[in-house]
């Protein structure tokens, strides 16, 4: 299905419906990197109800887990879903648990999914532009 993305030049209309996008974030051993990622997806101008985020933690073995969950529960925090693989599956199976959730039937089912290593930050317009391309090439 194609999305139609938002002119901002346009007369005003009926809303625009995004994409549900869900954004994988993997962590281990890296609180301090994670936290400035999950930042920055928390400032993103992409639309918060159609946007969730899936931090999959590998088995943290320095504290970060418990750090990065006693942090996302402050006020102000930005909205995260937390999944606990309890060992360190490798990026690539770590990630593919938090799709798999993201993709699961149902009301929180996404249309796309982007990962974004955590020591990474997005910039502002990231997703945005990056769904804009995407809707594009349909």
């Amino acid at each position: 299905m194609v999305y139609p993305l938002p002119d901002p030049d346009a007369p005003p209309g009926p809303p625009v419906e995004w994409p549900r996008v869900g954004v994988v974030v993997l962590n281990w051993n890296a609180a301090w990197f994670t936290r400035r990622c999950l930042r920055s997806l928390g400032a993103l101008d992409y639309p918060d109800d159609r946007l969730r985020v899936v931090l999959a933690d590998n088995g943290s073995v320095d504290g970060s887990l418990d750090e990065l969950e006693h942090w996302l529960a402050q006020p102000g925090a930005p909205e995260v879903e937390l999944i606990e693989n309890g060992t360190n599956l490798g990026f690539a199976e770590g990630c593919n648990r938090a799709i798999r959730r993201l993709l699961a039937p149902g009301p929180g089912r996404v249309d796309h999914v982007a990962l974004l290593n955590n020591d990474a930050w997005a910039e502002q317009g990231w997703l945005r532009s990056m769904v804009a391309a995407m809707q594009a090439r349909r």
